[in-house]
């Protein structure tokens, strides 16, 4: 995960007044901070990588961890894209289910990064990403029709 890349959008986001209250952070567990730009991807950072003060951050007292907490398989990521409105959506493929995702999500993820949907809720829940097999963070779906 690129962490300066997302923490400088985070200052930024700050540093507006209409974008502030977007962002919501705090602790995770011991090791990890959780933070959200737009309520629709929660990443994990681990403390020793989260360079900001995240008391100074409205809404710090984000409980995350229950998101992260549901089964699971693995997916790939397809080659096939979708344009909604002017959403660009990739669709993330298991052996049981698919879904799809904004693109603009993943961007600050490794490329390398790989899958995993809900085995029971694919289309709703959570997608969570994964780097050198460590959970990192998760994005939501996007709902679109077949």
């Amino acid at each position: 995960m690129n962490y300066i890349k997302m923490q400088t959008e985070l200052l930024k986001m700050l540093d507006r007044e209409d974008k502030r209250n977007q962002v919501l952070a705090g602790v995770l567990n011991e090791e990890e901070i959780a933070v959200t730009l737009d309520g629709y991807a929660l990443y994990r950072i681990p403390k020793n990588r989260f360079y900001i003060d995240h008391n100074k951050i409205p809404g710090n007292q984000l409980k995350a961890y229950s998101f992260f907490d549901f089964e699971t398989e693995d997916a790939t990521k397809t080659n096939e894209l979708r344009r909604v409105k002017k959403v660009t959506l990739v669709k993330l493929k298991s052996a049981n289910a698919y879904t799809w995702v904004d693109e603009k999500l993943l961007k600050y993820f490794d490329k390398e990064c790989t899958f995993a949907i809900s085995k029971n809720k694919p289309l709703i829940s959570p997608v969570k990403i994964f780097e050198d097999e460590v959970c990192v963070g998760i994005v939501l779906p996007f709902k679109c029709e077949d």
